[in-house]
């Protein structure tokens, strides 16, 4: 628990404290990293500063004036580096510029984006390769000088709760100025402290797409701490197409994926900002929501994840239903039909293939009819290229276009049954469709959810696996004129 000692530990912190909210247990567990960063550099505190660190807790105390050894704990912990950049020593001393240069930044557009906490001493143009990088250098900020909320006109520690601001705890804003005494949030001084430490436990993040209907661009995404002597969770930072992509993301880089306990569940908090049309000067906390997944999810997230790239909207698409407990694919037709989506898929093609694999379907006729599909492409694309004439290219691409094309017209339940069963019909003979009709009857003649069913098309085209692949449609090859595939499938 959180509280003031008069003798022995001046101040205590416990993460299993119940009134702690995950930015407190992340700031706990950033002074964790600070004060053993300090033990490894062998310094000897002034002022006879002693603490003890627990797996769950940590005790601070120490003789003579408060404010003298606070700010020498401040000192060490909050500094500026040579470059004008906030530089967090304990976590910060191996990154290089660019790193250091992207939570300088994060912290800039998220806990200290007003200038009244973060003081600049003007702009630095810095020569980085073949391109030059601007920034705002740090004169000072306001973790530097926080022994002026913690301690009174005495330098003794503060008695009474300790007023805060959305510089310390993002979000914690003065309600109506007019009654600023009664709406304004307040701190004790333990947790205050442990407030101070949170950047150097979360992960700032910079976001490529939209956000429910609101422009967001950066935010921080804060661990679930439930044993600080295993937390190696410190700050860094990366992009993501969403925050569904940057929670897993985030959940990845930090957690080792146990595959003997498939029930685990690992946590995070993600905090958005954004620009709203009421306070266009600055970031806005627009939302703060705890994510959750289960390990086996998070492992499908991991094998499409793999060599993702910035301004990807599948990942975030795959992330979103995965974290709402949704099938990974649902909702597949509602983005193919997005252009950079669709390139997203020529891009992971053979990831989605193997996501398929490893799919625990919610239902047979589900898997059958995926794999009905594949057979049914597999016979299609064998006849036009047995149809294609010696030195010229198979109009692979041409029929994979003509069916998105057919599908997108799709628009009720009858017209995607006329889609499925003209396609099973111009392939001809397929296994699966004569052993298994009864089970697949539901999907094919829009009884159950023909959305779904079409979804389920377009995850069997995107993860079709044979030489045959999805093509881009601004690079079309020259075709074999006699053929050309005019035929209608709807």
């Amino acid at each position: 628990m959180a509280y003031l000692l008069p003798e022995m530990a001046k101040i205590h912190l416990d993460i299993r404290d119940p009134s702690m909210t995950f930015l407190h247990r992340a700031g706990v567990a950033g002074l964790f990293v600070q004060l053993k960063y300090l033990q490894q550099l062998n310094l000897q505190p002034p002022h006879c500063l002693n603490w003890s660190l627990t797996a769950q807790a940590i005790e601070l105390d120490w003789t003579g004036k408060d404010i003298d050894a606070l700010q020498w704990l401040f000192s060490q912990s909050f500094q500026i580096d040579s470059d004008g950049l906030i530089y967090f020593p304990a976590i910060e001393h191996s990154m290089d510029f660019r790193q250091k240069l992207a939570i300088h930044r994060g912290l800039q557009n998220s806990f200290l984006q007003h200038h009244q906490f973060f003081k600049s001493a003007g702009k630095v143009v810095r020569e980085e390769g073949d391109r030059q990088i601007q920034y705002r250098s740090c004169a000072s900020y306001e973790h530097q000088k926080a022994t002026k909320f913690l301690c009174d006109r005495h330098g003794n520690l503060q008695s009474k709760p300790i007023k805060i601001t959305g510089w310390i705890y993002p979000g914690a804003t003065v309600q109506h100025e007019l009654v600023k005494a009664t709406t304004q949030f307040s701190e004790s001084l333990p947790y205050f402290l442990a407030l101070l430490f949170a950047p150097l436990a979360c992960a700032h993040v910079s976001i490529s797409s939209n956000w429910q209907q609101q422009k967001v661009q950066n935010g921080i995404i804060i661990p679930e701490v439930i044993n600080l002597e295993k937390c190696d969770r410190q700050s860094f930072h990366y992009w993501a197409n969403g925050w569904s992509d940057a929670a897993l993301k985030f959940l990845l880089k930090t957690t080792v994926v146990n595959q003997q306990s498939q029930a685990e569940i690992h946590r995070c908090l993600v905090i958005p900002f954004g620009k709203v049309t009421w306070s266009k000067q600055q970031q806005t906390r627009l939302a703060a929501e705890t994510i959750e997944i289960e390990t086996q999810r998070l492992e499908l997230y991991r094998t499409f994840c793999a060599e993702s790239r910035q301004d990807d909207p599948l990942s975030q698409f795959i992330g979103e239903n995965l974290i709402r407990g949704k099938p990974w694919w649902w909702g597949f037709a509602d983005v193919f039909i997005h252009k950079k989506a669709y390139s997203a898929i020529i891009f992971r093609q053979d990831r989605i293939h193997d996501m398929v694999k490893k799919t625990e379907w919610d239902t047979e006729s589900q898997e059958l009819f995926v794999r009905a599909c594949h057979q049914g492409l597999r016979i299609t694309f064998g006849k036009i290229g047995g149809k294609t004439k010696e030195g010229y290219y198979p109009q692979f691409e041409r029929k994979v276009i003509q069916l998105i094309s057919n599908l997108e017209r799709c628009h009720n339940a009858a017209a995607f049954r006329d889609f499925i069963n003209s396609f099973w019909a111009n392939a001809g003979k397929i296994e699966i469709l004569q052993d298994s009709w009864q089970k697949l009857l539901p999907l094919t003649t829009g009884q159950s959810d023909w959305k779904m069913a079409k979804s389920l098309f377009f995850l069997a085209l995107a993860s079709y696996k044979g030489e045959e692949k999805l093509p881009d449609p601004d690079e079309l090859p020259a075709e074999d004129p006699s053929t050309a595939i005019t035929e209608p499938e709807v």
